[in-house]
């Protein structure tokens, strides 16, 4: 059960706390957020929670990409400047400048975090990327951590505290996910509020809540020329996942010419590609996961009925041979990257060798999760 006095504590960062940058909502909303997807990552230290400090880095240049590319200046301070490198600048925008003008004419954020997420930066970009992903670590650690929840302690480094990780001195270092995660050092919060992200978080990133203040914060800092509505969709916009859908449904269609394929939830023959829909698993509504794993073939049907619903643990249980034999597919046609996605995604440091058991397992206890703690609708056939 969680503490009432947790609780407390989420409202005095949340209401109480002084806020002159949007960086205390990047923050919580990137704290939630890892604490609700990436359990399995999760270290209980005493009565602390410690998590991979690179996973908030790459959470800030999620959230931050779709406002520093916007067409218009958006400020993220109270009284910032126009110019990137005039005091009062967010620190990190000249860095992420020289990333979504790269990327300007290259697909935008879309093609920057397939990109960046499957490895496949151009040399040209990589090093800026990796300066812009330290420039966000620093800030993170330096700004908001030291001051979120002073009004409530009147201390600093009280409801978060941080290891950089060890200092590398390559001359050059590719910065792919598994690099970030690795190298990037932890961050710790109380297990206690880490229990209460995970139960509470969808509440707290609701409507009237962190994104929506971050919306009206800057709709204030903007006087007004950049609407709430407007900063809200940019903040809630999400890359697509075409390339990803692409490269399964080649699996699954190279499957589908040697005869016919199963629909991974009823068990019906699909014959034809025009009855296929590749499905997310974990609905990418509920989940925002485009990872190989969590993509695999319905019927067009079925899937329909579907749509944002949680698959219910004994349906995974009953069709759970299907699913693996279409994972070792796409796990035979893309080794590497599937490998890293499920390690990343859903066994975490759990042997390699039994990815299919531990793997399985975490999507079970996920879809649990997200049923019966999330309250999410259940889909059963």
């Amino acid at each position: 059960m969680i503490d009432l006095s947790t609780v407390r504590t989420i409202n005095a960062i949340i209401e109480q706390d002084s806020k002159d940058s949007t960086y205390k909502y990047a923050l919580m909303r990137g704290a939630i957020e890892i604490c609700q997807h990436y359990s399995h990552l999760k270290e209980i230290k005493g009565d602390r929670a410690v998590y991979p400090l690179g996973l908030l880095a790459e959470k800030w240049i999620y959230y931050y990409y779709p406002v520093i590319a916007h067409e218009s200046f958006i400020p993220q301070r109270s009284g910032e400047p126009e110019n990137p490198i005039i005091r009062g600048s967010l620190k990190f925008r000249p860095h992420f400048l020289k990333v979504t003008n790269f990327y300007k004419a290259r697909g935008g954020f879309d093609a920057f975090w397939n990109d960046y997420t499957s490895g496949n930066l151009p040399e040209d970009i990589a090093q800026e990327v990796l300066l812009l992903l330290r420039s966000v670590r620093d800030t993170i650690t330096e700004n908001p951590m030291r001051h979120i929840g002073y009004s409530h302690f009147k201390e600093e480094y009280k409801v978060f505290t941080y290891e950089k990780g060890p200092t590398i001195r390559k001359k050059k270092i590719y910065p792919d996910t598994n690099y970030i995660l690795e190298n990037f050092g932890t961050y710790t919060i109380s297990a206690d509020l880490s229990e209460a992200f995970e139960s509470l978080g969808s509440y707290l990133l609701g409507e009237d809540s962190i994104i929506q203040q971050w919306a009206e914060f800057t709709h204030r800092m903007s006087n007004k020329a950049i609407k709430t509505e407007t900063m809200l969709s940019l903040l809630t916009t999400k890359p697509e996942d075409k390339r990803y859908v692409q490269m399964a449904g080649r699996v699954y269609k190279q499957v589908l010419d040697e005869g016919w394929i199963e629909c991974v939830w009823s068990g019906n023959t699909i014959k034809r590609m025009s009855e296929m829909y590749i499905d997310h698993v974990l609905p990418f509504a509920r989940w925002k996961n485009n990872d190989l794993w969590n993509l695999l073939p319905a019927i067009s049907s079925v899937n329909s009925k579907k749509r944002d619903k949680i698959p219910e643990p004994g349906l995974l249980l009953k069709r759970e041979d299907v699913i693996l034999d279409y994972w070792q597919k796409l796990y035979e046609s893309y080794p590497d990257q599937f490998l890293h996605e499920i390690t990343r995604s859903l066994t975490g440091n759990k042997p390699q060798q039994q990815w299919q058991e531990n793997a399985f397992e975490s999507l079970v206890e996920k879809a649990d999760y997200l049923i019966n703690t999330r309250g999410y609708a259940a889909f059963v056939i």
